[in-house]
Formats: C-alpha cells, sequence, structure tokens
C-alpha cells in the first residue's frame, strides 16, 4: 500500500482566459495518492489507484480569476508484472465568468514491477475550452 499526500504547486496555461487571449494561472494545493497492489504469485498483479486533488485552486497571473481545481481518479486493472497500463485523465478547471473553464486531458502509463512497486510517467495532455 502506498499512501502519499504531498504539496503541489504548478503553474500551467489557460488559452480560454481573457477572452481568448489566454493566461498563466499559478495553482497550489495538495495531491492524495492511494495505491493498493497485491502480486498474484504467477507473475501477475492486481492494483487499485485513487488520485484525487485536494483544496487545489488558482489565480489568473493576468486577469486575477480564481480557479477552481477538481479531479479524482478511481481504477482497478489487473496485468502482468513488467506490463505497462494506460489511464486517460480529465482535470476540470472552473474559472470566475464566462469563457474561462478548461480541461486538460493527460495520458498516464503505469508500471508495476516484480517487488509491487508503482512508476508512472505522462505521455501526452492537451487542454479544450469549455
Amino acid at each position: 500500500v502506498y499512501n502519499i499526500h504531498f504539496p503541489v504547486n504548478f503553474t500551467d496555461y489557460n488559452p480560454c482566459a481573457n477572452n481568448g487571449a489566454g493566461e498563466m494561472i499559478e495553482f497550489t494545493g495538495a495531491l492524495h495518492v492511494l495505491w493498493t497492489i497485491t502480486l498474484d504469485g504467477a507473475g501477475g498483479y492486481h492494483a487499485h489507484v485513487t488520485e484525487q486533488y485536494q483544496g487545489v485552486s488558482g489565480m489568473g497571473l493576468n486577469t486575477g480569476i480564481k480557479y477552481q481545481c477538481s479531479a479524482a481518479v478511481h481504477e482497478n486493472f489487473t496485468g502482468k508484472v513488467g506490463q505497462t497500463y494506460s489511464l486517460g485523465v480529465g482535470i476540470r478547471y472552473v474559472g470566475q465568468g464566462a469563457g474561462n473553464d478548461f480541461m486538460q486531458r493527460i495520458m498516464f502509463h503505469y508500471t508495476i514491477n516484480a517487488n509491487g512497486e508503482p512508476t508512472s510517467y505522462i505521455d501526452s495532455s492537451g487542454i479544450e475550452c469549455k
């Protein structure tokens, strides 16, 4: 079991904000990550992952518009040790006023090693106005 809480502090670009001119937004908050992994003794595993932003909010660096971020992943999967599992995630950002909301879509790839330890990396990311 991996149960981790850590602070997040990142800047993201919103192409929808500022009447389509876009702007950078600085976000702070926390991310909670919980992995439960069971090795089956035959070279496979069963995993459950929960990842959730907690209290993540931001402010537009040009306009001062406030944003809230919401994302939660709850996923069960099985596979062979060393095999990669892919998961697409949508993170919703809601800004004050009309035309400021956007969705970030991220493709994660997870691998579980022979010790039952997860690793992951981001393959691609894109943003769409909402």
